[in-house]
């Protein structure tokens, strides 16, 4: 393998006599060593069409061609990274084309304190851009947990909020259980998580705020496990009053620690308590539509218009477990969470209904129906702990153990490094 160390400044290449220098690639300490360990690789996004990449400080970039020949470069200047007809090209602020036909490109920060930024948005650890599909970049992020989390915990709870400390603890436990959980669960892919709410909001060094930075390094280490293996540790944001068995919401086994819990009314404080969405025949008969198309469930017949609907069962939650659409030539029930994508979500005009824990209410005229009024509680799946419960629990003076220990039952507590 030939590496080569090149000096870029503003932007230029030094020519190899005025200054050029070869060594062998060096490692990169940016952080503390304990909050680089255990490295865990996310995926920020893997259709860019291009990706720009700056630094307030000295960075480095790895360019790797093929047999994983690399040139290296040190730089303050800010570049980016372009897809050409075979391969990557590293491009200069004088879109002067300072490496082509490459497989990748990874960069990482020299200095300590400092960050690589994609697209302006600043981020801790190493990051890879690859080519991804026919047309598209990606870029994954690594770094170690207790770094991710930082970028992770104030997404998806928030933070500055009274008496949220509790809260914001147990949201990093299981935040971290959750991430250690799904380590590897893309197979041979070069990501573990991906950076959105299919796994777990991650925003970088722009999404921290220091008193999660304090709640995550408090509870560094620290895991749920039962019977020795990382518990899947589902959260959503307001439960409306109980949790929901695991099993009942997805095609997923039954997990003891994932069962229905009793919430009382610690989220009633939450916006989403209550909630109400109206929904016209126009908007119902095209979401609908479009739902069977997306689930496959109008292909084997002409159904004919939606003519109504009705929900047949509720689990003990009280969350729909069945709702039966009516159409001219047939009916077509939906399941448990899905009836949420069903339905839809006409007052954001996209999304799904915030939780099946609903009433539906039609308004007629005559035998014609105009529209449907649904009032409900809660939002998100109801599997694992309530976020706007935890919240209620810690200002109720309950410590993050105690939250978690709730939520998910027969958990335990370990630390793991």
């Amino acid at each position: 393998m030939r590496q080569a160390a090149l000096i870029v400044a503003a932007g230029w290449a030094l020519a190899a006599g005025a200054g050029c220098t070869r060594m062998a690639a060096q490692s990169v300490t940016q952080v503390a060593p304990e909050l680089e360990l255990p490295p865990i690789r996310v995926i920020l996004g893997d259709s860019y069409d291009s990706v720009s990449v700056s630094s307030a400080r000295t960075y480095r970039i790895d360019a790797v061609r093929a047999h994983h020949d690399t040139v290296t470069y040190y730089t303050v200047a800010p570049m980016v990274i372009r897809r050409g007809m075979t391969g990557l090209m590293l491009v200069d602020r004088g879109w002067h084309i300072l490496e082509a036909n490459l497989e990748s490109v990874h960069l990482a920060t020299q200095e300590p304190g400092g960050y690589v930024r994609i697209q302006g948005r600043p981020y801790r650890g190493e990051l890879r851009v690859r080519q991804s599909g026919a047309k598209g970049l990606a870029v994954v992020n690594r770094l170690g947990m207790e770094s991710y989390l930082f970028g992770v915990v104030a997404g998806e709870i928030g933070f500055a909020e009274w008496g949220m400390t509790a809260a914001i603890e147990a949201q990093a436990v299981a935040a971290r259980t959750y991430a250690f959980a799904h380590l590897g669960q893309y197979g041979n892919k070069d990501f573990d998580l991906r950076a959105d709410v299919l796994d777990q909001v991650y925003g970088g060094v722009a999404a921290e705020h220091p008193l999660v930075t304090q709640s995550v390094w408090s509870t560094r280490g620290r895991v749920l496990r039962y019977n020795g293996e990382y518990v899947r540790a589902y959260y959503h944001s307001t439960c409306g009053g109980a949790t929901e068995d695991v099993e009942e919401v997805w095609d997923q086994p039954p997990r003891p620690y994932l069962t229905a819990v009793d919430d009382d009314r610690y989220c009633a404080w939450s916006s989403y308590w209550d909630w109400t969405e109206v929904c016209t025949r126009a908007w119902l008969d095209s979401n609908v539509a479009a739902f069977l198309r997306n689930e496959k469930l109008d292909s084997s017949k002409n159904l004919g218009k939606l003519l109504g609907m009705q929900i047949e069962s509720r689990r003990a939650s009280g969350r729909v477990d069945e709702l039966l659409l009516k159409f001219e030539h047939g009916h077509v029930p939906v399941r448990g969470d899905k009836s949420r994508w069903a339905l839809g979500r006409p007052s954001r005009k996209s999304g799904i209904l915030p939780s099946a824990n609903y009433e539906i209410e039609f308004d007629r005229e005559g035998a014609r129906w105009r529209k449907v009024t649904v009032r409900g509680h809660g939002y998100g799946h109801g599997v694992g702990m309530c976020q706007c419960g935890a919240i209620g629990r810690s200002r109720a003076g309950q410590t993050y153990e105690e939250i978690l220990l709730a939520y998910y039952t027969g958990a335990r507590l370990e630390t793991v490094y």
